[in-house]
């Protein structure tokens, strides 16, 4: 996204302005794509059927085994690793960081969906304390792929910071086909839990649910809140953060040990040069502007 500013008599605040009518530009196309949030609690809604009816019919621990071998019979063991990684809340950050170049309103609605979707989540898991695969099932009977967890099962956390995501991110896209891609991808993370051996599909479907309903959320909080400088910093330098920890955290898989930090270090050097990028091109008109108006 190239810049196109005017200049500033007073350069210390040249770049302070530029970010400010950037902020301003874009903040309207972000909005103009709220026409398709009602997609999110229409598709929580069917998320939440699919439980209660699974619940109902076959109980908390229906399907399991069924996806669980689908889903080792389409992919090794490493491949869901790493897609289940890209539900940790860490992993989470660092990728909506690659969209907050071009939609600096997300970094708010982020925050705020975060909030409320933890607040949920946690909730549910210290009320309910139902047991995970590996509390229940024999572990001659169980694959697991990395940390055997026990407790707290429901709802399922990386699914619903998965669909939080997504959600947020659907408004990045104008298409359907586009939007619906990468709710499939939050799906296929969702699945990874249930491949991986560490929740009920249950779990999944209700915590996919929560994290539509919580985007929702967060973004009708915060459409009308006018993005500031000050405000867009620290949330992006909270999620940059989580793009460097990156080399230090595989979320205990051995399989995301070079993954991790290559998506890490993909997501600083996007987001710095993208805003390296924006200066200098801002900078440039700014300087050739001037040398016009002192030619004439």
């Amino acid at each position: 996204m190239t810049p196109t500013f005017s200049s500033n008599r007073d350069p210390q605040l040249q770049p302070y302005k530029w970010v400010k009518r950037y902020f301003k530009r874009r903040r309207k196309l972000w909005c103009a794509n709220a026409r398709h949030d009602g997609e999110l609690l229409g598709v929580a809604a069917l998320m939440a059927f699919a439980a209660i009816s699974l619940f109902v019919t076959a109980g908390y621990h229906a399907a399991f085994f069924t996806l669980q071998d689908t889903g080792l019979m389409l992919f090794s063991s490493a491949a869901w690793a790493n897609i289940t990684f890209m539900g940790d809340t860490v992993s989470a950050l660092a990728i909506a960081l690659l969209f907050t170049y071009r939609f600096p309103h997300l970094v708010l609605a982020t925050l705020a969906s975060a909030l409320i979707c933890t607040i949920m989540v946690h909730s549910l898991k210290a009320g309910v304390g139902t047991l995970r695969p590996p509390g229940v099932l024999p572990s001659d009977m169980l694959h697991v792929i990395g940390p055997a967890y026990k407790g707290n099962s429901f709802p399922s956390g990386h699914t619903a910071t998965a669909f939080v995501m997504a959600g947020l991110l659907t408004r990045c896209f104008k298409t359907f086909q586009n939007r619906a891609a990468v709710l499939l991808l939050a799906l296929t993370i969702a699945w990874s839990r249930v491949a991986c051996g560490v929740h009920w599909p249950i779990d999944v479907l209700v915590g996919g649910a929560l994290g539509l309903v919580s985007a929702w959320m967060g973004l009708r909080l915060t459409d009308g809140i006018k993005l500031r400088v000050w405000g867009y910093t620290p949330i992006a330098a909270l999620m940059l953060a989580c793009a460097g920890y990156l080399w230090f955290h595989d979320g205990g898989f051995d399989a995301t040990r070079i993954t991790a930090p290559v998506l890490g270090a993909v997501v600083v050097i996007y987001w710095v040069s993208s805003w390296g990028y924006f200066f200098a091109v801002a900078h440039h008109r700014s300087v050739m502007r001037d040398l016009r108006r002192a030619g004439a």
